[in-house]
């Protein structure tokens, strides 16, 4: 039997499988559902499985299932979370029961091979070529507690917090990139814990700020860091102190538009017939600062994606319906290179941008006519004709 025969064999399961899964309400708060669903892999899996672990984290079980007998160097991971965020609100179909539709768009997009689609987070064929990374932290801010009556003797670690909230949120971010709703990046504040409801009258020793960060792609874990503790040490001053616990990091990510992925996601929506209008972003994907820290872009970077964005349109058969651009009709210095050549040395000649830099006259035409030269080149594509 090869694979696909092993696969159709074991469809009706699966299937199932999924509906038994999907069928229990398995929000953050239910545990007992998180338990059940844990038990319906354990109890379809077991057989197969070499080794198995239920590890408890964060107060949450969890299951781990190794198969086979290969070396770390040959590890293949599948992992997944079963607890889902309140459903509350208006569904088009209940949440937890399977829903079977038809998945002829997505096999039509052509290298996928199968039956049976599962999205388990479907966009309503909206496609999504990336996503706002995340990096939580847990600030523990120090002082010294005690009875509220004796105040003078105290140092309370309230009055540093409520510093660190303000602050946080008075943060302002320079970086953009349009491919992300919000384009923005974020930071919030999530979670407070210091002293006791019962006890009103003691003042907290410590108190805990959840912090939530959103980054983008041209961000990074170490820069959130180091903004992170600027900030605190801003904030915190002797005799308080401060203890950042890092928490969940996820990357962000963001996958170019002529990637094979991103080109089949355009098929499967063309299969579709659903309306979408292909645009491009070359200004904010590509904003970069220089070493004395000025923001700044490329005009080849601008044009190199523009010119991906085209290819993969036109290879596609899809329509390039838009392109972003920033610029001004002034003699400015803002953006490197283009007919003219501007150094990073220029910059500081002409930059009069209080916020993105933008494209100069020059190089607004530069762009202009190599969009121009793009659009006359959809019937060097067979699938644009």
């Amino acid at each position: 039997m090869d694979l696909h025969d092993a696969l159709a064999a074991e469809r009706d399961a699966t299937l199932e499988l999924l509906a038994q899964l999907v069928a229990q309400p398995s929000t953050e708060s239910n545990q007992g559902a998180i338990v059940a669903c844990l038990a319906l892999v354990r109890e379809s899996l077991a057989r197969y499985a070499r080794e198995i672990v239920e590890p408890v984290h964060d107060g949450l079980p969890a299951l781990i299932m190794r198969f086979g007998m290969a070396d770390g160097a040959q590890r293949f991971t599948i992992a997944g979370h079963i607890d889902v965020v309140p459903v509350e609100g208006a569904w088009a179909s209940a949440p937890f029961v399977l829903t079977r539709r038809g998945v002829r768009a997505l096999l039509a997009a052509g290298q996928i091979d199968g039956t049976v689609a599962i999205c388990p987070e479907p966009t309503g064929l909206d496609v999504y070529l990336g996503n706002r990374g995340i990096a939580r932290a847990i600030v523990t801010i120090s002082g010294r507690g005690g009875h509220s009556g004796q105040l003078h003797a105290l140092a309370s670690p309230l009055l540093p917090a409520a510093r660190v909230v303000q602050a946080l949120n008075e943060m302002t971010f320079t970086t953009r990139d349009e491919r992300f709703t919000p384009p923005d990046p974020s930071i919030a504040v999530t979670w407070l814990a210091a002293g006791s409801q019962r006890t009103l009258n003691i003042v907290p020793d410590s108190v805990q700020i959840g912090i939530d960060r959103r980054m983008l792609p041209t961000e990074t874990v170490e820069q959130v860091s180091a903004e992170l503790h600027a900030l605190l040490a801003a904030c915190v001053q002797p005799p308080y102190t401060y203890r950042v616990t890092p928490g969940l990091v996820w990357p962000p990510c963001a996958t170019e538009a002529d990637h094979p992925l991103s080109q089949a996601a355009v098929r499967a929506v063309q299969a579709s017939e659903h309306p979408v209008v292909w645009t491009c972003d070359p200004m904010h994907a590509n904003t970069v600062k220089t070493a004395s820290g000025v923001k700044t872009r490329h005009v080849d970077e601008i044009l190199a994606e523009l010119e991906r964005f085209f290819s993969a349109c036109w290879r596609e058969g899809a329509w390039p319906g838009g392109v972003h651009l920033e610029f001004t009709g002034e003699d400015v210095t803002e953006c490197l290179g283009g007919a003219e050549a501007v150094s990073e040395e220029q910059l500081s000649h002409r930059y009069e941008s209080l916020c993105d830099p933008r494209l100069n006259a020059r190089q607004s035409l530069d762009v202009a006519f190599r969009v121009a030269e793009l659009m006359r080149q959809r019937d060097a594509f067979p699938a644009g004709r």
